[in-house]
């Protein structure tokens, strides 16, 4: 099947690509897919994919075939793709399936599928159901021993990548202080003054002040971040991205959703994890 030969919507997946893409990685041996069920995921605003679980109907012997996907497609809104094409997302994420994670010591779903046209910046994604798990919430936050699961799970995934030659190889993952991830300071400036409004006496003074302060200094910070050892970040290592006790087996831990990962030093994806996905209190009774 050529790479071009893949779904750009919802609508146009079918029971013969199913079929194709499970077979073409071994998922699926002599059967076919005959129908399917499609359910929407990740609905709304902040999702940068068009994503959906799709269970799936088989005729003829299917043994260790998947019950059911999850299927990730470029989004049909225009702000998501205009995002993507400055930050490379999409290229990225199918990057990972196809180059690191093969080599990478942490849990992710299996990719069945993987499939990006650099002209369009269309991509399809067909990965690993990891259901039934707990999903991981940002608002709940982490306790203790998800955590801990959390940061040897990063661990292992940044000791692989240190300082890994085959890192330069890849000139699709951008470096943490590339022009793009620069662009940030600018957008920054932008955006704050509307969070300081949105906030308003809710913001501490002593927050606002370092909010203020970092207005001017994110571009510094990123050069000073790329000169320490680099590995591959994940870059949106927080408790939504994070699942546990996975499958029947209970797996402990996996990570999906690695559409913002950098080349930069690996206290990064801690500092965001533990700054984050933590309650403060929390946090701080530990650090000792």
């Amino acid at each position: 099947m050529q790479e071009s030969q893949f779904p750009r919507t919802v609508d146009a997946i079918t029971p013969q690509w199913l079929t194709g893409a499970l077979r073409g990685c071994g998922a699926l041996d002599g059967a076919a897919v005959s129908s399917f069920e499609l359910e929407p995921l990740g609905v709304g605003a902040g999702f940068m994919s068009a994503m959906g679980r799709i269970r799936l109907k088989y005729e003829g012997a299917c043994a260790g075939a998947p019950d059911s996907v999850i299927v990730k497609l470029a989004p049909l809104h225009p702000g998501a793709r205009q995002i993507d094409l400055a930050f490379h997302f999409y290229e990225k994420e199918t990057g990972f399936y196809r180059l690191v994670a093969p080599s990478s010591p942490i849990r992710t779903p299996r990719a069945y599928h993987v499939a990006f046209e650099p002209e369009s910046h269309d991509f399809a994604l067909l990965l690993e159901d990891l259901s039934p798990a707990h999903l991981g919430d940002q608002v709940e936050g982490l306790g203790v021993e998800q955590a801990r699961l959390a940061v040897a799970a990063a661990g292992r995934l940044h000791a692989r990548w240190w300082r890994d030659d085959q890192l330069s190889e890849f000139d699709w993952l951008l470096p943490i202080n590339s022009p793009q991830m620069l662009s940030l300071e600018p957008i920054y400036q932008q955006c704050w003054p509307a969070v300081v409004d949105f906030l308003g006496d809710r913001l501490p003074a002593q927050m606002k002040r370092t909010g203020e302060r970092l207005a001017t200094r994110i571009a510094a910070m990123m050069h000073q971040a790329a000169e320490r050892p680099r590995t591959v970040m994940h870059g949106d290592f927080r408790a939504d991205n994070m699942f546990f006790q996975i499958g029947a087996a209970a797996e402990p831990f996996a990570i999906a959703d690695w559409q913002v990962m950098l080349v930069g030093p690996a206290a990064f994806d801690m500092a965001y994890m533990l700054t984050g996905s933590l309650e403060v209190d929390l946090r701080r009774r530990r650090e000792g």
